[in-house]
């Protein structure tokens, strides 16, 4: 199923010091069968917020705290498979 939702992209620094860009859907915009009965164990602790990773399919963990430039928003297409 594709829907439309807001589309984050946003470059910072790894635990591991290495610069990453990712393009997430917030925890809080994903449908419910999606997120089932997972919780958002990192959301706004530290910087940290668990977001679904598009390009790889998955929840990750997006860290505000290093962010390097600004975070971008769009709506885009998306289907959860």
């Amino acid at each position: 199923m594709t829907n439309t939702y807001t589309i984050h992209t946003g470059a910072f620094t790894t635990l591991k010091g290495e610069v990453r860009t990712m393009n997430f859907i917030r925890f809080s915009d994903l449908p419910s069968s999606i997120v089932g009965s997972r919780v958002a164990k990192y959301s706004n602790q530290n910087g940290f917020e668990t977001v679904w990773d598009i390009d790889r399919n998955a929840f990750r963990t997006f860290n505000h705290a290093t962010v390097q430039g600004s975070v971008t928003s769009r709506r885009g297409t998306y289907s959860f498979s």
